[in-house]
């Protein structure tokens, strides 16, 4: 397979850096160090998104995913106390919805509501606010539960785990996106198969990330709970098929486009060819 960086045509690698500028600064100005979420994230966000819509629209949905991010890292590896984890998970969800930060010593919650500013500005930033919200904070509650999972004495059930895909975070990008291509619907069937594509994606997530997660002793990872290597590309498979078969018959819509686009991205970042045979027929 080839390398990512290059399925990006000329326009699209060009926007990915302009976007990398930006979240570089804005990083920075906040104190966050995060290369490589800000590369993975422009890259995603230059090719997912259609080529009429400016940079300038497309700069919220980059910083939601840096945001997304870095603030997972922090609650991952900084957090022991179950007490603030629940109060910085409210904290954050309530900026999310007022666009006012309560303690404004905390950068993470200050470029939160930062974020939420520059959302505002989109062209479709009013009909889809509810829904960018809620699926924030169901990210924020999946979070929290990823970390008590991991600090429990008893190690959740693989099901249960596949139960919390939402705790990826891809589903706020993709609707700071629709609310920069102003236009798209809500459409039942492609958020159901939206839903398949995040549990793919925190499946390869998953493998690519479990020897860093084995040494930070995290529970939450499909291997460490019983699931063979052989068994995930199943599941990624299976999921996979059902996300591209929700999809398409919205294809030809900029919602559509922007889900199936953004899934078939990250998951070769992964380096899954989803194209190969024994992904479409097993």
């Amino acid at each position: 397979m080839v390398e990512v960086r290059n399925e990006l045509n000329g326009v699209q690698a060009a926007r990915a850096l302009q976007l990398m500028t930006v979240a570089g600064r804005w990083c920075s100005s906040y104190g966050f160090h995060t290369g490589a979420a800000i590369e993975a994230t422009a890259m995603t966000i230059a090719f997912s998104a259609p080529a009429a819509i400016g940079v300038a629209r497309l700069v919220p949905a980059q910083l939601v995913g840096v945001w997304l991010s870095v603030t997972d890292d922090v609650f991952d590896t900084q957090l022991s106390d179950r007490t603030r984890l629940h109060n910085l998970v409210q904290r954050y969800d309530v900026a999310a919805a007022t666009g006012r930060c309560a303690d404004d010593t905390d950068p993470y919650e200050s470029a939160l509501v930062d974020i939420v500013g520059r959302l505002s500005s989109l062209p479709d930033y009013a009909r889809w606010k509810p829904f960018w919200h809620q699926q924030l904070h169901t990210v924020l509650r999946e979070w929290e539960w990823a970390w008590r999972a991991d600090h429990a004495q008893v190690r959740p059930e693989l099901d249960e785990y596949l139960s919390h895909s939402s705790a990826y975070g891809a589903w706020p990008v993709v609707i700071a996106l629709w609310m920069a291509a102003s236009g798209p619907e809500i459409l039942d069937p492609l958020r159901e198969s939206f839903d398949h594509a995040q549990t793919a994606l925190m499946l390869t997530n998953d493998l690519a990330t479990a020897d860093r997660e084995y040494e930070q002793h995290t529970v939450t990872n499909a291997l460490f709970l019983g699931a063979e290597p052989s068994r995930m590309q199943h599941l990624i498979a299976d999921h996979l098929l059902e996300h591209k078969r929700l999809a398409q018959p919205h294809a030809d819509t900029t919602a559509g486009r922007i889900v199936t686009r953004l899934t078939d991205f990250l998951i070769g970042l992964q380096q899954i060819d989803i194209h190969h045979p024994e992904w479409q027929h097993r």
